[in-house]
């Protein structure tokens, strides 16, 4: 057939010159054209139905130039097509992920109603979270390299269906901490698998496009809160000068500094629910309680959207890799610094140690952030919506903007200078928090969501640019050093928060913050010694690695 004769003359572009004796670009070019034209003359193309003719266009051209244009690039190299198109797949992917993320923070008042549990009880959920993130990160870690990656994304976004519709009828807290478990099990397998995905396919170049990715992540997590406030049970305020005894199915302890301050304020917000009922275990709350379950619809069909392309481009590709053989090479540029054995565990911890304390900040800032305001400083949850919201937009907008910083300043400077700024930010929310400036919080969850925004993708590209490739392993190490910090945080903040007082939300996290930008420090002097000892950190080898278009290696 045509393409089996010509699949052994091309080149990247069209044609090869595998055996044949070095020749001048036009001679080659022409004496290709020639060969081209006599094929299509005299071959044709049988299908099922009978004898076709196949019209073959043939380009003379060598190689892409990577300095193109993004559309330029699409139309004339057909490799890249194909990683543009699984880059945009993933990116949507990791818009689903943002939007269950920020969709628990504001719904987390809600779970503890139909649960019927308080503030320290309900911190099981992001324990239980924490505990499945974990697991999937080591399930995709373990999985990347044996089955096909591509499947791998998909049959987590389809769990995340599953979970999706499940969960606002957990009523029994036991059955909503297991469901929180593979809720966490999504956001993990998902996590890892998509991050080294995409590192795989794209290698150094993949600097941009590991914003991208964060970018949709963060577009998701700014509109759910959005989306699910107006489903949100209402709180009740009451303007009077006289004592509330707030009754619920949440535990009054919880809002014991509410209920004794009543009297003295002329306008105070409390959250209202049923009377206790004399049963020890809750089935369930009233109709028109809540309606959380509409906005966990809409989440379910969010990540069914996901699925169905995820799906046919695994159907589309292991297709198609039953009937071509089509392979094509790519080099691409990984770092290949020979380290020793001991220093390679020192990095590792180290890098395991920072990813753990941001992750830890990250996740407890946006899942207490709503719970905080709505104690501490008698915020509605609505309010408390649109200040995580606002947060999102911060941090959706700050990524948006690092897919183009990143050509420009370097992964070290960024993390450097936002880790300080966290650091600043956070301790001027905990100063306006104790003063009671509501205008302080707005301006610093403005800072923090800019703070936030590209410290975990650039340690991603940092640690592929200075220290070690970034492999599923590698990424599934993160997945459990982010999920030990997110399993630790919820644990003693709701016990700091009551047992002592909600401003332990700032002063943990600020602490946190100032123990993150001295474990960064240490990262550079590790790096420093890295490069010293064992080599730059731009000594790179060219690795030639085989991409076939629709192999399980490639998706």
């Amino acid at each position: 057939m045509i393409r089996e004769t010509l699949d052994s003359h091309m080149t990247p572009g069209c044609l090869d010159t595998v055996n044949i004796p070095v020749m001048s670009k036009e001679e080659e070019n022409e004496e290709s054209a020639t060969f081209c034209k006599e094929k299509l003359q005299s071959d044709s193309f049988n299908s099922e139905t009978g004898v076709k003719e196949e019209e073959i266009e043939c380009i003379l051209k060598g190689p892409p130039d990577k300095s193109m244009s993004f559309t330029t690039r699409i139309q004339s190299d057909s490799i890249y097509k194909e990683k543009a198109i699984l880059s945009l797949c993933l990116c949507w992917a990791f818009v689903t992920l943002g939007w269950a993320s920020g969709q628990f923070g504001p719904a987390f008042l809600d779970l503890q109603i139909i649960t019927r549990t308080n503030v320290k009880k309900a911190s099981g959920f992001l324990t239980s979270r924490a505990v499945g993130y974990l697991a999937g990160g080591i399930l995709t870690g373990l999985l990347f390299d044996r089955i096909s990656k591509l499947l791998i994304v998909a049959l987590f976004q389809f769990a995340g269906v599953v979970i999706s519709a499940v969960l606002p009828w957990c009523f029994w807290f036991e059955m909503m901490i297991a469901v929180q478990f593979w809720a966490g099990c999504y956001c993990g397998g998902i996590g890892a698998s998509g991050n080294a995905l995409l590192m795989y396919i794209w290698g150094r170049e993949g600097r941009s496009y590991v914003q991208a990715l964060h970018f949709a992540f963060a577009i998701g997590g700014i509109t759910s809160p959005l989306v699910t406030s107006p489903f949100l049970q209402e709180t009740h305020e009451d303007t009077n000068d006289i004592g509330i005894t707030v009754t619920g199915n949440v535990s009054s302890d919880i809002y014991s500094d509410c209920s004794s301050n009543m009297s003295q304020r002329t306008h105070n917000t409390c959250i209202n629910s049923n009377t206790f009922s004399n049963e020890t275990t809750a089935s369930g709350y009233d109709i028109g309680d809540s309606r959380l379950y509409v906005a966990y619809c809409v989440t379910a069909a969010m990540h069914i959207s996901c699925v169905v392309p995820l799906f046919i481009l695994y159907v589309r590709a292991k297709r198609q890799k039953n009937t071509s053989t089509q392979k094509i090479t790519q080099d691409i540029q990984r770092i290949s610094r020979e380290i020793t054995f001991g220093f390679k565990i020192l990095v590792l911890l180290s890098l395991s140690f920072f990813v753990a304390i941001y992750c830890a900040m990250e996740d407890t800032f946006t899942a207490y952030l709503t719970a905080f305001c709505v104690t501490q400083l008698t915020w509605s949850k609505v309010q408390g919506s649109y200040v995580t919201s606002l947060y999102w937009a911060v941090f959706g907008f700050a990524r948006f903007l690092g897919i183009w910083v990143i050509q420009f300043i370097s992964p070290t400077t960024i993390i450097c200078g936002l880790t300080i700024f966290l650091c600043v930010g956070l301790g001027a929310l905990s100063v306006s928090a104790s003063l009671m400036v509501n205008e302080g919080i707005w301006v610093c969850t403005v800072c923090t969501g800019a703070s936030m925004s590209l410290i975990y993708p650039c340690v991603i590209i940092w640690t592929e640019e200075k220290l070690l490739p970034v492999s599923g392993k590698i990424v599934a190490l993160f997945m459990i050093a982010a999920s030990s910090g997110t399993m630790t945080n919820p644990i003693i903040l709701g016990y700091l928060m009551e047992t002592f007082t909600p401003m332990w939300f700032t002063y943990l996290l600020f602490g946190e913050s100032v123990v993150l930008m001295i474990l960064f420090l240490v990262l550079l002097l590790i790096a420093r010694v890295s490069e010293t000892k064992f080599g730059t950190g731009n000594s790179h080898d060219s690795v030639t690695v085989n991409i076939g278009l629709t192999s399980k290696e490639h998706v």
